[in-house]
């Protein structure tokens, strides 16, 4: 017959009837915590094998909380198990499951959580052991990150019941189009015509830009747009209209415009627009993103706040290219371009 001792086999010949007949002869101790298979009473019989594992003491820690248990175990994956089998859902943390066991060995363990994954257009739940990372998740669930992509929480960052990992696929694709640029607008003042009366002596023609944007698509949503290069193919012809400034009997007197306060914040021009960006947005040469402008139509006295987000125009003689709800603030589209104050 066989005879293992914690995991050590040895082959025996005895004329013990009983296991613990057996046991007793070959000087084993057997403790009820200990494992015995098959037990005491059992009748022995050629070729049978008799299995003891000592029990030994153990600290089982799990976060802040640890237990001492006496545990016939060889190695720390049967700990494991016999957690598992007194109805306790614990997954190893350290040391590695083929690690053996010894007498005040601490083990570390944690129970599994719940997590849901938003990814590629779909949702769904994954259970990893707690305090698993973010970048653990992705490991097991095989989903890799491009450079661009983005998820929430950080790949760093320990993972909790009931979190929600969310990524974001970015990827930028190179756009080549042609778009219309609006013809700029000359108003000369002239005392033939009444107060505020108009008169077009020159019709103005649009011209033609050839653009390179990059489009930046979250999840296959177009987020933004960023105007690298430009081109003019055609150059807008200018239309000049003439404003009357003649006094009308009986008028008020027209408002004078203010005076700059500070000269290193204010520009005056030519202000163009074109269809970019949601809201009241601008693009400027060299003002930082973000920077909240005050745009003043000169013509009509109208003013709009406006941020910065992009970068233009490259046409000389304009200072700013408002997007269309910001210049339909100040003026018709139709008429392209108008002359401004900018301050900030």
């Amino acid at each position: 017959m066989t005879l293992q001792v914690d995991g050590r086999p040895q082959r025996l010949e005895t004329h013990a009837r009983t296991v613990g007949e057996l046991l007793d002869r070959t000087g084993v101790k057997v403790d009820p915590r200990d494992l015995l298979v098959p037990g005491r009473s059992s009748v022995l019989a050629d070729g049978m094998a008799v299995e003891f594992v000592d029990a030994r003491e153990v600290t089982v820690v799990q976060g802040d909380t640890q237990q001492r248990l006496m545990v016939p175990a060889l190695r720390a994956e049967d700990v494991v198990a016999a957690l598992k089998a007194r109805g306790d859902d614990h997954e190893l943390v350290s040391p590695a499951p083929l690690a053996p066991v010894h007498d005040g060995m601490v083990l570390e363990v944690s129970v599994p959580i719940t997590v849901t994954v938003v990814a590629d257009g779909q949702e769904h739940e994954a259970t990893v052991p707690e305090g698993t990372t973010v970048a653990g998740l992705l490991e097991q669930l095989d989903l890799t990150l491009d450079e661009d992509d983005r998820i929430k929480p950080a790949v760093d960052a320990p993972l909790r019941a009931s979190a929600k990992v969310v990524i974001r696929r970015v990827t930028r694709t190179v756009e080549a189009r042609q778009v219309a640029v609006p013809p700029p607008v000359i108003k000369r003042k002239t005392a033939d015509l009444p107060l505020g009366k108009r008169r077009e002596v020159r019709a103005g023609r649009e011209g033609r830009l050839n653009v390179v944007e990059t489009i930046t698509l979250v999840d296959g949503v177009e987020e933004s747009r960023v105007r690298e290069q430009e081109e003019v193919v055609v150059e807008p012809i200018t239309r000049i209209v003439e404003i009357g400034t003649a006094p009308v009997p009986g008028a008020p007197a027209p408002d004078v415009p203010a005076p700059p306060v500070d000269a290193a914040r204010i520009q005056a021009g030519v202000a163009s627009w074109y269809d970019f960006g949601d809201g009241l947005t601008a693009a400027h040469r060299t003002l930082p993103k973000g920077t909240m402008v005050t745009v003043t139509n000169l013509a009509n006295g109208k003013t709009v706040r406006v941020r910065i987000n992009d970068r233009g125009p490259f046409i000389d003689g304009r200072i700013i290219d408002l997007n269309r709800p910001a210049f339909a603030a100040l003026a018709a589209p139709s008429e392209g371009v108008i002359d401004v104050r900018i301050s900030w």
